[in-house]
């Protein structure tokens, strides 16, 4: 295999790794703070926490 091939074997998974990890840190605290601020009207759409 050429050198260009390998490196994009390469890139992939640490691109879905980084992709990972950046839903972990940051989109899961901003949906647990939306459902906060979620409306009583709403609160039927809250799920438990344990």
């Amino acid at each position: 295999m050429g050198r260009l091939p390998v490196l994009a074997l390469r890139v992939v998974p640490v691109a879905l790794l980084a992709g990972s990890v950046f839903v972990q840190t940051v989109m899961v605290p901003l949906l647990a703070i939306d459902q906060e601020e979620l409306d009583a009207h709403y609160a039927y759409l809250r799920t438990r926490s344990w």
